[in-house]
């Protein structure tokens, strides 16, 4: 932390401060070591302190069951998803609390998490509310109703693989472009409640009216 300090932007005490959050998280000196450059990168480029990015950085990790070794790359996602859209680290941090156990559960990468919550909070959907919205529709499609396999047989839609592992984001919006190509908006508005519930349903037309090509970029 004191050669952090004499070196870095940041002083030894911040420096201190984001390896103690770090090591609460459960990181190994060796991890901690490994991890405080990515940590420092992403709080010069981030504008917050590096206590706030190594907390972060690490409940997400832990929500994905991530190992405390990819530290830096989950810092370069949070980086990234940050410069390109309508985001904070906070911001992330708090969708993430909400969404990342359910992602991680279906099998769906924290990179493509973050990218949707950031063409969220491009929708002016951010926080909180993108991680409960995009945490409420894949909860919807991971035990739908009756009213919606039968709505997902109609359209043609197929969100889950042979082996009963959910298809990526990126699919599933692309699916849901060809199957409402013909639709009014009135129409693509009850097929998108039905299908993912009212309190998901301004997310996910936010994610469809993104698109499946922008997020799959993203």
């Amino acid at each position: 932390a004191k050669e952090l300090g004499a070196t870095t932007a940041f002083s030894a005490t911040d420096a201190a401060e984001g390896m103690e959050y770090l090591a609460r998280a459960g990181f190994s000196v060796a991890d901690i070591m490994r991890a405080m450059p990515g940590m420092l990168d992403l709080a010069a480029s981030a504008a917050v302190d590096l206590g706030t990015a190594a907390d972060i950085t690490s409940n997400i990790m832990s929500g994905f069951g991530i190992e405390s070794e990819k530290a830096a790359m989950v810092a370069d996602v949070l980086a990234a998803a940050t410069s390109r859209s309508n985001t904070s680290v906070s911001t992330i941090g708090e969708s993430m609390k909400m969404v990342a156990p359910v992602s991680a559960s279906l099998g769906i990468s924290m990179q493509e998490t973050a990218a949707a919550i950031g063409l969220l909070g491009d929708a002016g959907i951010q926080g909180s509310m993108a991680g409960t919205t995009l945490r409420a529709g894949l909860l919807r499609l991971a035990s739908p109703t009756a009213a919606v396999k039968q709505a997902m047989e109609e359209l043609g839609l197929e969100f889950f693989d042979s082996e009963g592992k959910m298809k990526s984001l990126t699919e599933i919006i692309a699916q849901l472009e060809t199957a409402m190509s013909g639709m009014t908006e009135q129409q693509k508005t009850s097929t998108l409640e039905l299908l993912f519930g009212a309190s998901a349903v301004s997310g996910f037309t936010a994610l469809i009216s993104a698109g499946s090509e922008s997020l799959g970029e993203f």
